[in-house]
């Protein structure tokens, strides 16, 4: 794709990437969705395969793998961080909502004898698990509460 560039005061503009909210190389909000999106349900190369068939846009699994990454680091994060409610008498009402998803998690457990050590391949296993998410907030307030977690509901 070509641009149109523009030198105003010595210093290059670029109104498309400007107002698409891209910079060169760079990825938008909107495309890291859906490659987050797609990247946390398969893998990276059907995350790819996919971003291909349904937008025309040509990714690198690299891309998908560290985009997807550094966003569930972000939610790792959030998760990680104390949130306390306040201490005054409370809502009438608590908004809450919960929704789970089946994600598959690979093990490189067992028998290596004989494999190179690099190669786990032959090893591997795939289990689901189920992730739950959470929101919460009051009745009339915009700040929610989120949680999230793959342990049990333990019952």
């Amino acid at each position: 794709m070509e641009e149109q560039t523009f030198v105003v005061h010595g210093r290059l503009q670029r109104p498309f990437s400007q107002c698409a909210g891209v910079k060169n190389h760079g990825y938008s909000t909107p495309l890291q969705r859906c490659l987050t999106d797609f990247g946390a349900d398969e893998s990276f190369s059907h995350a790819v395969q996919k971003i291909q068939e349904h937008y025309g846009i040509t990714v690198p699994v690299s891309a998908a793998q560290r985009i997807t990454e550094y966003h569930a680091g972000k939610m790792l994060d959030q998760e990680s961080l104390a949130t306390e409610f306040p201490d005054d008498a409370g809502s009438a009402f608590i908004i809450v909502e919960a929704d789970g998803s089946m994600i598959p998690v690979v093990t490189t457990a067992g028998n290596t004898s004989g494999i190179m050590p690099s190669d786990k391949r032959r090893c591997r296993s795939v289990q689901w698990q189920e992730a739950r998410l959470t929101l919460a907030h009051q009745s009339g307030s915009v700040t929610p509460f989120f949680g999230a977690t793959m342990d049990g509901t333990g019952v």
